[in-house]
Formats: structure tokens, sequence, C-alpha cells
């Protein structure tokens, strides 16, 4: 519902029935936006990463499943989400 109902954007979106409220998320944030997703197109992922206060925007050149389980996930995606977890940890 999050995406096909757009409750982001609707102001609709809850978690254990709060009300999430990007804006108001002053902890680091990493939006991760693969360049070939069909699944959760750019357009529809990146509103959320505008609204978010502390945001790193990391953009894979791959697709919804494949940068989790692709060839190249190590390199494009596991490796910076794992130095970006690092720096804001610090």
């Amino acid at each position: 519902r999050w995406t096909g109902e757009n409750m982001l954007a609707r102001g609709d979106w809850q978690v254990a029935g709060k009300t999430v409220q990007p804006a108001h998320i002053a902890h680091p944030s990493l939006v991760v936006l693969p360049t070939h997703d069909h699944i959760v197109p750019t357009g529809c992922a990146a509103p959320l990463g505008d609204t978010l206060l502390q945001r790193n925007i990391l953009r894979p050149n791959l697709g919804h499943v494949g940068m989790i389980v692709g060839k190249s996930a190590p390199t494009q995606l596991w490796q910076p989400m794992l130095e970006w977890i690092h720096q804001a940890d610090t």
C-alpha cells in the first residue's frame, strides 16, 4: 500500500499505529535508489529522500533485486552501505 496508494505523499504512512513524518526524522538516513528498479521506480522512492533532514543518497547501477543478489551488489551496494553505516555510527 505504501507505493500503490502513495501513502507518504498523502500523509498516511504509519508504523506501529503512528504516522511517520519524514521531515521530522533528524537521524542520518540512507536512501538507496537503484537506477534500473522496475519494482519501486525512482519517481516513487525519491520523494522520501527529498523530505529527510540528514540524507545520503546512493544510486547503484542495478535493479531492485540485483542490488541485493547481483554479482555487482557487493561493490555497488553492500560496501558503500557498510561505509555509510560506519560513518553514521561515529
